[in-house]
């Protein structure tokens, strides 16, 4: 499920950008997709921590004077915590986004991630595919992280599911999203309204522990 998504205005350098408390359960996978943004420059991530557990970069892509990351932890006890997402001292984000989702039924180890990979499209588009290789299991699912830098909504690709949302409050809710598909999908994609501004993605393939996957959005 989606444990937490929203979006925070307010400029840091050093100091954390901290979700709602979330509750982990021990031996499940949890990812962590984070949208940040600077006036100039690209923005970077000084740590991510939270919840007792370790956070490991599976990916990031940037254009322009916005980034993403997608993060995972495979949750070490089960507990209740928030997770502080700090810049990297040295450039002033102006704003930060997260959506944070849970997979039951994901391997209970740092394989649960089999591969990844991103796509930016900066010219005139209406869609974004993350094309991933062929699956290691048809058990396994496909997941998305996707953000825009723009007010426009996002809309998962065909068969699959949204877990988390998230903007800024005055802004359509849709402009990040995570999805996921049960099964193999080498096309991990999102569909908006046509624009020129920049979309970001990261799609991966989750690995099933021989029972069936099932994923849930942890927001707030």
């Amino acid at each position: 499920p989606n444990l937490a998504a929203a979006y925070d205005t307010a400029d840091r350098t050093s100091t954390a950008y901290v979700t709602a408390s979330i509750s982990f359960v021990a031996g499940r996978t949890y990812l962590l997709g984070i949208r940040g943004r600077v006036s100039s420059g690209a923005p970077s991530i000084g740590s991510v921590t939270g919840g007792g557990n370790t956070w490991t970069l599976v990916q990031t892509v940037n254009a322009a004077n916005v980034s993403i990351w997608l993060y995972r932890c495979i949750a070490a006890t089960t507990t209740s915590g928030a997770i502080s997402i700090t810049p990297d001292g040295i450039t002033t984000w102006t704003q930060a986004g997260w959506i944070v989702d849970e997979f039951a039924g994901a391997r209970h180890s740092q394989n649960s991630i089999v591969q990844s990979a991103t796509a930016v499209q900066t010219a005139s588009h209406t869609t974004l595919v993350v094309t991933l290789a062929a699956f290691k299991s048809g058990a396994n699912a496909a997941y998305g992280f996707f953000a825009h830098n723009e007010d426009t909504a996002l809309t998962a690709g065909s068969g699959f599911t949204d877990l988390g949302a998230a903007a800024e409050p005055t802004e359509n809710a849709n402009r990040m999203k995570s999805i996921w598909k049960s099964g193999e999908d080498l096309s991990v994609d999102i569909t908006s309204a046509a624009t020129a501004s920049d979309v970001f993605g990261i799609a991966v393939e989750v690995t099933a522990e021989g029972v069936a996957i099932d994923a849930t959005s942890k927001s707030g």
